[in-house]
């Protein structure tokens, strides 16, 4: 795994609004990225990942579940930015690297009911800001995940250190 990051405050349940999530909702309602690109620009803010604007583009074709409402762009920025903080140099070279993803998208289906933006649709998106409320569903999961798999240091949103 890759070295271990400092990270902000993400104590969200105990009144604090995860960092992350600001970031994300940003440049998706504000900066009109699509939610691929708006994780994992707010991870790349966050966690000083160095996404560029043409590395960016790779994520470009994820929205809107691949424009044929399947696989969430959300999750496709959070592997994303799994990838860039985890790999060494080649996913499948990388100790753990398969595995972490499996649990991440896991953790992802469970707590927003799918991977498919066919399913999500009908009850994230709303008119005027999109799926701004699965955009941020993602953020805070993937902010807690990092955490409790000690990928960036500090407490996980439920209170407990890393």
């Amino acid at each position: 795994m890759g070295p271990e990051r400092a990270a902000g405050d993400t104590q969200e349940r105990e009144g604090h609004t995860p960092v992350l999530k600001e970031r994300a909702r940003n440049y998706f309602l504000h900066q009109d990225y699509n939610c691929a690109e708006s994780i994992l620009l707010a991870a790349s803010d966050e966690y000083d990942l160095g996404v560029t604007a043409d590395s960016l583009k790779l994520l470009s074709g994820f929205g809107g579940g691949m424009g044929a409402k399947r696989l969430c762009g959300a999750l496709a920025g959070c592997v994303a930015a799994l990838g860039m903080m985890t790999v060494e140099t080649k996913a499948h070279t990388t100790p753990g690297f398969g595995p972490l993803c499996g649990a991440l998208t896991d953790r992802f289906i469970d707590t927003l009911g799918s991977d498919q933006c066919a399913d999500l649709t009908p009850h994230y998106r709303k008119e005027g800001v999109r799926c701004v409320l699965a955009v941020e569903e993602a953020a805070v999961l993937l902010d807690t995940f990092l955490r409790e798999q000690g990928i960036v240091k500090g407490e996980v949103p439920h209170g407990g250190a890393v």
